[in-house]
């Protein structure tokens, strides 16, 4: 019997699913055995339920099952997590124990929510007007509240560091205000926007037209400012100022919340992570620094570029190129430029 050639991807978001519907139509295929590591049974696409996860015109999309996404005769589907990383052996344990050899790994896990960095929101999402767009099972709340209120003050907060939510953030609030223009309520409400970054983009230029654009639309918008605790039954928010160097509080009447973004602990705490946890890729091959047989897509990388998906469509031309010059020994590295 022909030995196949093992690819192990971590990961079923945007970036791991493409991956295999490309390898699939390679023409080595059937020199290929391909294993998908993903403890969750669904594949959301968020920026579709974003999209819908405010205005009552809409319906959010549903999410669809990962064994409707992938040929169950091609790839062994591994329905845990990852735990602990062996590079210099070539495989990987699961959560449960199942070691997993290969000889091209693909790591494609995204980041996690770290609602634990937030005091008092434990078991509140989607109650007491405390919601978030961010979290799939909460977007009928979400949907609710925003077509609930009539007025009062609305904070929308997204926590500092590197995320995926920097763009969503805007995003959201921007159709929320679209929603309360068609329902007659936009003068009713006050409406702030609290960014724990330095800037309201990493680029100045967009940062600048963001401010105006929130300006215009009358948002109260405060950069360096992080959510650490809330008090749900009294509508309170605690804040720190990052440029007066204390807390204080508010209060309000809806509170919608992006939390800070980690790797997973699997990567934090593995020989593939650089300081901050993130993974340790050249930021134009996509391979790891150490590891010549693992590579890196999307969010869980430490590529110096907005973590989204138009990043994640713009790095699979090259990490599929060099995953098959690996494999056939033909032709020179892609490089991924960084435009997006």
């Amino acid at each position: 019997m022909e030995n196949k050639l093992k690819i192990v991807i971590v990961g079923a978001g945007f970036g791991g699913m493409s991956i295999i519907s490309f390898i699939n139509q390679w023409t080595i295929r059937n020199k290929l055995e391909i294993t998908l590591i993903e403890p969750d049974e669904w594949h959301h696409y968020r920026n579709c339920w974003i999209k819908n996860s405010i205005s009552e015109a809409e319906k959010i999309p549903h999410s669809m099952h990962i064994a409707d996404l992938i040929p169950s005769d091609s790839v062994n589907w591994l329905n845990e997590p990852a735990a602990q990383f062996y590079p210099e052996q070539n495989y990987l344990l699961t959560i449960n124990g199942t070691r997993v050899n290969y000889d091209i790994l693909v790591i494609a896990t995204g980041l996690r929510p770290d609602w634990e960095s937030i005091e008092g929101i434990h078991g509140k999402l989607g109650r007491n007007f405390i919601t978030t767009a961010f979290n799939f099972s909460s977007l009928d709340w979400n949907r609710k509240f925003f077509n609930e209120i009539k007025n009062g003050k609305i904070l929308f907060t997204i926590s500092g560091g590197e995320s995926n939510g920097n763009i969503p953030s805007k995003e959201i609030i921007l159709l929320a205000i679209d929603l309360f223009r068609r329902r007659n309520i936009r003068n009713n409400l006050q409406i702030g926007y609290y960014d724990g970054n330095q800037s309201l983009f990493p680029n100045t230029k967009i940062s600048k037209s963001l401010s105006a654009i929130f300006d215009a639309e009358q948002i109260e918008q405060r950069v360096s400012t992080t959510l650490l605790k809330v008090f749900p039954k009294s509508k309170e928010a605690v804040f720190y100022d990052a440029f007066k160097d204390k807390e204080y509080s508010e209060n309000y009447d809806l509170l919608h919340i992006i939390p800070k973004m980690l790797p997973p602990k699997a990567i934090t705490e593995s020989q593939l992570s650089d300081k901050n946890g993130f993974l340790a890729v050249d930021k134009t091959t996509l391979k790891h620094k150490n590891y010549d047989n693992i590579f890196g897509i999307g969010d869980i990388t430490n590529i110096p570029c907005v973590k989204n998906l138009s990043a994640i469509r713009a790095q699979l031309p090259t990490i599929l190129a060099n995953m098959g010059t690996l494999i056939t020994g033909l032709g020179d590295f892609k490089e991924f430029s960084g435009e997006h």
